[in-house]
């Protein structure tokens, strides 16, 4: 085998040893978590400017769509800092059911502070997790929050 060859076997096996160790803590419950969000996000509509603009910055880790197992708990641990707004939290199942949203968990947060909403999976699928600002007071508003989230999953109650 070449020197590049033998390389590239070594980084193969690096990242499925990596990938096997990651599924095991997070099935085992030692990690939990699928991904992290820390955003400060703005909007400013036509009504307020005669230019309207929209500002984003900072870290969003990982996909917001997974496979969750009957029995699972899914969450969302979150900070938030809203100057105007809200910020919207939710899960919900992947399809799309005409009923989908009443399937939904959903927290719509409009005040400074910290929490974690959860959602009981009743059935195995997809799943969306989302963590997004909102002009609360409707449209032609503005919001700017600056927020954290983490989401996972863990099998039974807490």
């Amino acid at each position: 085998m070449t020197p590049i060859r033998k390389s590239g076997v070594a980084a193969g096996l690096t990242v499925w040893l990596l990938f096997c160790a990651w599924v095991f803590v997070y099935l085992s419950g030692l990690f939990p978590y699928l991904g992290y969000k820390s955003m400060t996000e703005g909007f400013v509509p036509m009504a307020r400017t005669n230019f309207p603009y929209s500002s984003s910055r900072g870290l969003d880790a990982w996909q917001e769509t997974f496979l969750f197992f009957e029995g699972q708990q899914v969450f969302i641990d979150y900070t938030v800092e809203i100057r105007s707004g809200s910020l919207w939290l939710f899960v919900r199942p992947w399809a799309p059911f005409p009923d989908v949203w009443d399937r939904a968990t959903q927290l719509r947060v409009t005040a400074n502070g910290h929490g974690r909403l959860t959602h009981r999976v009743a059935r195995t699928g997809l799943y969306s997790v989302a963590a997004q600002p909102s002009n609360a007071s409707g449209p032609g508003s503005a919001y700017d929050v600056t927020y954290t989230a983490a989401w996972g999953a863990t099998w039974g109650g807490e």
